[in-house]
């Protein structure tokens, strides 16, 4: 299992003047969608494919619920999902109200095996092939 990556060229947003310098950018060999997956899932166990995909399409459901719940979300063998905020600052404490909220952002933060896991991934450039 090899990882993809493209050469890209890019400047420094905080120096534009600097010379550009070139990066390493993860590419995408395609999409896997939830029926394709169920299908993987359901190798090697007793779980019919179209029974592990009416479980993933729940899953997405009920964690986002959780969520918006207020809950925090860990998931075994990969990680935790959670809700984080960004607001405007106010002056004073008392001056802050959920007003000042401007958005929620689903934050994911894997577990030491996926972290593990990925880190053991190899690469190789698109341009070599």
């Amino acid at each position: 299992m090899s990882l993809f990556f493209k050469k890209v060229e890019r400047s420094n947003p905080r120096d534009i003047k600097a010379p550009k310098k070139w990066y390493a950018s993860l590419k995408s060999i395609g999409l896997k969608k939830e029926k394709e997956i169920a299908v993987l899932a359901a190798e090697g166990t007793t779980l019919d494919p179209k029974e592990a995909q009416l479980a993933y399409s729940r899953f997405g459901i009920v964690v986002l619920r959780a969520l918006l719940d207020g809950h925090t979300v860990e998931i075994e063998n990969f990680g935790t999902f959670r809700l984080t905020i960004h607001s405007e600052g106010t002056d004073k404490k008392e001056e802050l109200t959920a007003n000042h909220i401007k958005g929620a952002n689903i934050r994911f933060i894997p577990c030491k095996t996926a972290k593990e896991t990925i880190g053991k991934a190899t690469f190789k450039c698109l341009e070599n092939m």
